[in-house]
């Protein structure tokens, strides 16, 4: 296997036949608070980012901002502290043919910080850009990460994401990947490029 393949990266999508179900937002943890962005928002992006090692200079953010769904871009706070310890978005990212996802729209920058981790906040805020979309009409919407992000592809499988097989080696990858997450591995339910999606 090629470098460029390896580094290639991971895609799912959301079934058509999910759209018309609700997606119910899962409720936080006790001393945490689910809301949208609010003016003055952008330092705390950026710090959030930066945990990550993405880019956070201002020009990103504003770039990035220029995709975000009108009440798209959530955070979740520590009430304690007054902290935003987590974040994902909605986007509007239509993409090249290539991908198969038109008018596209997709799950961006979820992020926790490390120590509030495994109390289901990237869970609640990943559902909750994802249902933001779905609200807002899109029909293609996908997510863009890497195989070793194993925590945030678990989410994303548990709101009803499916993997999409695009190339050669994808059942390959994700045979490794459904192993280490102990996730059903069904290749025949997924979508590949000539079968866009899930009706």
């Amino acid at each position: 296997m090629t470098i460029e393949k390896r580094t290639r990266p991971i895609f799912l999508v959301y079934p058509h036949n999910r759209l018309k179900l609700q997606l119910k937002i899962p409720e936080l943890s006790d001393g945490y608070q689910l809301r949208t962005y609010q003016v003055g928002d952008e330092a705390n992006l950026a710090k959030l980012l930066a945990s990550e090692g993405w880019e956070s200079g201002e020009v990103h953010i504003n770039e990035f901002l220029d995709h975000v769904l009108p009440e798209g871009l959530f955070f979740v706070v520590h009430e304690e502290t007054g902290k935003v310890v987590s974040t994902a978005s909605a986007l509007h990212h239509p993409s090249s043919p290539h991908w198969h996802f038109q008018f596209g729209g997709d799950i961006g920058y979820v992020i926790t910080l490390p120590e509030h981790r495994g109390k289901g906040i990237g869970y609640t805020v990943s559902t909750a850009a994802t249902a933001r979309l779905i609200q807002a009409g899109y029909r293609n919407i996908r997510v863009v990460t890497n195989d070793h992000r194993l925590s945030a592809l678990k989410i994303y499988l548990k709101i009803g994401f499916v993997p999409f097989l695009y190339t050669e080696d994808s059942e390959e990858r994700w045979s490794k990947i459904c192993s280490n997450l102990n996730w059903s591995f069904t290749p025949n339910e997924w979508v590949k490029p000539d079968k866009q999606r899930i009706d």
